[in-house]
């Protein structure tokens, strides 16, 4: 709820700096175009984003598939040496190939972002000051990353 009236404000926010009384037009009407334009593409945002995710079969060592968020973060914590290493058996060689195959595939500063942010947790400002750039540009840049692995993931249906 919290999030739909964030995009709510957004959508005022941007009525106030684009109305042009000029153009005959009362504020409110113009308002409420754009309020509701920016609640409806969260949701479809939102929508889109579930589906995708929801076409993402994700497995552990076991083969069985694994469903909850919980439950894959705590597999990749395990996976990256929070826990017990894994990546010491054979089995689990296939896996960080795989990782790091798929990292090759987005630029060298996507990858360094991507490292920072999942393998050392670091925040988005953390990494900016790091390579010298906004946190805003270091958000873009792992969206961007991310959409390109979550993809790839998809057409190879990827197991972990």
């Amino acid at each position: 709820m919290e999030d739909v009236f964030q995009a709510g404000c957004l959508g005022l926010l941007k009525a106030v700096k684009n109305f042009d009384p000029s153009l005959g037009n009362k504020f409110v009407t113009y308002a409420y175009y754009l309020i509701r334009g920016e609640v409806q593409r969260l949701g479809e945002e939102h929508c889109r984003r579930e589906k995708v995710l929801s076409e993402v079969l994700i497995r552990n060592k076991d083969g069985m598939i694994m469903e909850s968020q919980e439950e894959i973060m705590d597999y990749m914590r395990y996976a990256r040496g929070e826990g017990e290493s894994e990546w010491t058996h054979s089995k689990d060689m296939d896996n960080k190939l795989l990782v790091e195959k798929l990292l090759n595939q987005v630029t060298p500063l996507q990858k360094k972002i991507l490292v920072y942010r999942y393998f050392e947790d670091r925040s988005q400002q953390e990494i900016g000051d790091l390579i010298n750039k906004s946190q805003v540009f270091v958000s873009r840049e792992e969206k961007r990353a991310r959409k390109k692995l979550l993809g790839m993931m998809v057409a190879e249906e990827c197991l972990l």
